[in-house]
């Protein structure tokens, strides 16, 4: 499947009004994406999901309409994959991404970000940063893989649970 595709199925769950993104480093260099509801991040986040919401998120593609419903989108740090990369080169590619992402930010305005990988956690706050939106909660996971996906999970839930008491999410 091209980029492309995977950037169009991507945008079909993008909801009007984006309330949380949660943002990734980048679209995998193969193999599943959470779009396609193939993905540990998609696993492990629709789990956090049902443990807030119960079953009524759903399963497969029902829970990515769900997620789109409720203002949640995921967008990455870099459009192109770059998992496959050496660190030096995958660290340069992160930071030249940051202005790219500062105007999508800004374009979206979310009301909270949830970034889903630590090592891209300052990235993305420059980001958020450049995108002069206003101070916004920011939230910073592992990615849920080799062995992180129950911090994932129970980091995830708080939040989530936090942003439905606060009603940024319904």
């Amino acid at each position: 499947m091209s980029e492309l595709s995977l950037e169009e199925i991507r945008l079909s769950y993008r909801p009007d009004t984006i309330q949380i993104l949660f943002i990734g480093e980048s679209p995998p260099a193969g193999g599943g994406f959470f779009y396609l509801a193939n993905a540990n991040l998609f696993r492990y986040t629709r789990e956090a999901f049902a443990s807030v919401y119960g079953e009524k998120c759903g399963q497969g593609t029902n829970f990515l309409q769900f997620f789109k419903s409720i203002g949640c989108y995921l967008d990455d740090l870099c459009l192109e994959p770059i998992n496959h990369l050496d660190k030096p080169t995958r660290r340069r590619k992160r930071a030249a991404a940051v202005p790219s992402l500062a105007e999508r930010i800004s374009s979206t305005a979310p009301c909270a970000v949830i970034v889903v990988m630590l090592a891209i956690s300052k990235d993305v706050q420059d980001a958020v940063s450049a995108a002069q939106i206003g101070p916004i909660p920011t939230y910073s996971l592992p990615f849920p893989a080799q062995g992180w996906q129950r911090r994932y999970v129970k980091g995830l839930v708080p939040i989530l649970q936090e942003l439905r008491r606060t009603q940024i999410l319904i």
